[in-house]
């Protein structure tokens, strides 16, 4: 009796088919995390819980605020030394810096957020230090203290302010002159101001980003998900603004052009603390205890891990370094860095190639699949079998 060929016929056919999907690999931009180098750490915070934390653009400068019953602002040198030191009448809600240095910004108050006992009443202020720690002025917000950011020349400050009765947003010059203020209905989780103070980035509590000009006119908005949390970023050229949002459904990064308009988004199941673009737009970070490096199409080039030793803080990424400051568990601040001058660009460049090599793979492939399943259909069409 003559054996039926369709077994033998059926393990080539089998066999064909494995050598076809052998012949791409999927290429994974970046295989495992890199642990960033520490540059420094301080316990010069007199064991103060870390609130914030803000960076200069080349790591020279390192603002720290902390809430406790001991209110400070410290400015610490690119080897960790301290050089500053001053109080507030509050615990810090947040901190910012110029690019340079020159000039920092901390809105604080309102020490019953901190869960800090006290029966003497508490003024909520934004104030405004030089890089020597002088107090130049302070402007009080009223019932609650917001969120504050600086531009990169020093001239304005906004700052959204928290208060449930008063949601708004406010523009400040360097001299403290009120220029507008803007309501917008809903409490204020996140602003970012450009290098110019041209453009204002507003994230509201049910997820939706605002962009303003200089004169306190809405050009657009985004919605994004309802957050928990969210962070801004904009690119010192303002063609480029990073978001970063978690909520209850997980986490997203967005990267939106200077129109309102999604470039790409990313989603994350990982923390998301804080986020950053480097001055040209080309690369942005985020992340909490692992930090996700990409370029500005959206291509994954870096992963880092912090570790368990505290909470992020602040990211600042450049176009050839990425710095990280963590608030730690007892009471001191550490500073990392990415330590390799050309890990971004050489791993972007690499994994690009990588990516266009696969692209040609894959179509290749999908010939090859075509002509081997066309062979298959004619085998089985003469054995009678399809």
């Amino acid at each position: 009796m003559r054996k039926s060929p369709l077994p033998g016929i059926f393990l080539i056919c089998i066999f064909f088919m494995f050598i076809m999907q052998g012949l791409i690999h999927p290429v994974n931009a970046v295989d495992h995390y890199t642990q960033p180098a520490l540059l420094w750490k301080s316990s010069s915070l007199n064991k103060n819980v870390v609130a914030d934390v803000a960076i200069s653009s080349n790591g020279q400068y390192t603002l720290v605020g902390t809430f406790s019953n001991d209110d400070h602002v410290y400015l610490f040198d690119q080897n960790g030394k301290l050089i500053g030191k001053n109080t507030v009448g509050a615990g810090v809600a947040n901190v910012a810096i110029t690019p340079d240095g020159e000039y920092g910004v901390v809105s604080a108050g309102n020490k019953s957020w901190f869960l800090v006992n006290t029966q003497e009443p508490v003024e909520n202020n934004v104030y405004f230090f030089n890089r020597q720690g002088n107090l130049l002025w302070k402007y009080n917000t009223g019932e609650c203290t917001g969120l504050a950011a600086i531009s990169a020349n020093g001239q304005y400050v906004v700052f959204g302010d928290g208060a449930w009765s008063d949601t708004s947003v406010i523009l400040l010059n360097r001299e403290k002159a009120l220029l507008w203020k803007y309501n917008t209905d809903q409490n204020i989780k996140a602003v970012a101001i450009s290098s110019d103070g041209q453009y204002i980035v507003v994230g509201l509590t049910d997820g939706t980003i605002l962009l303003l000009n200089h004169e306190g006119k809405q050009l657009w908005k985004y919605n994004t998900m309802g957050i928990t949390r969210m962070g801004i970023a904009i690119s010192a050229d303002d063609q480029h603004i990073a978001i970063s949002e978690q909520s209850t459904k997980g986490a997203v990064i967005h990267h939106l052009n200077k129109n309102g308009q999604l470039i790409w988004k990313y989603n994350t199941d990982a923390g998301m603390l804080d986020i950053a673009i480097s001055p040209d737009g080309n690369y942005i970070a985020a992340g909490s205890s692992d930090l996700y490096l990409f370029d500005r199409n959206g291509i994954l080039s870096g992963k880092f891990v912090t570790g368990t030793g505290g909470v992020l803080k602040k990211i600042v990424v450049s176009s050839n370094n990425l710095y990280v400051a963590m608030g730690n568990w007892d009471g001191s601040v550490s500073m990392y860095s990415s330590g390799n001058q050309e890990i971004i660009p050489e791993t972007t460049a690499v994994m690009q190639s990588k990516i266009a090599e696969q692209d040609v793979a894959i179509a290749e492939q999908s010939k090859q699949m075509d002509v081997l399943q066309q062979l298959i259909d004619s085998i089985l069409r003469f054995l009678g079998v399809k």
